[in-house]
């Protein structure tokens, strides 16, 4: 970790506009894209996690993440992009965290394309697991649905607060 911490301290200026750019243009055809409806295999857990094949999809404004059946008629899940608190990957996060009865149903290819969205409404914690068409589209997805979790966070943030 501490060569992490140190490599990330001696990145040039230079580097970190670099960067800071392809994030920012990778985030924007993401949210692009994910605007239009990206296709994905939905886990669904009350149907014992058994594949559906829907579209991922988020409004104009950012604000609401919806999986929706193919269609596109059928609401499977909506949430708040602001709403989510963490995206989980067995690459990233180990296989612990994810649901035991859906792992042990997946092969390992298909273990390294899933993602766990975990986002909280009112007072509770919920989850959907998503396996994407590959390993570079959950890297795009988890990467730029975070960056996007943020953005949205920091504009909840932003809101004046009603008494």
């Amino acid at each position: 970790v501490l060569e992490q911490q140190s490599s990330v301290l001696n990145i040039c200026p230079e580097d970190m506009v670099a960067e800071k750019e392809r994030l920012e243009i990778m985030v924007s055809e993401f949210a692009k894209s994910l605007a239009l409806g990206i296709p994905c295999d939905y886990r669904k857990e009350a149907d014992g996690f058994r594949p559906i094949e829907t579209i991922c999809q988020v409004d104009p404004l950012l604000k609401h993440f919806a999986i929706l059946g193919e269609d596109r008629c059928t609401d499977e899940l909506v949430c708040s992009i602001a709403s989510i608190e963490d995206v989980y990957s067995v690459e990233q996060d180990g296989t612990d965290c994810f649901p035991q009865e859906l792992i042990s149903t997946l092969s390992i290819s298909e273990r390294e394309r899933l993602l766990m969205v975990v986002y909280r409404s009112s007072d509770d914690l919920y989850r959907f697991c998503l396996l994407n068409k590959s390993q570079e589209s959950r890297d795009i997805f988890l990467k730029c649905l975070r960056i996007l979790c943020i953005y949205a966070q920091s504009e909840e943030n932003l809101k004046p607060q009603s008494t």
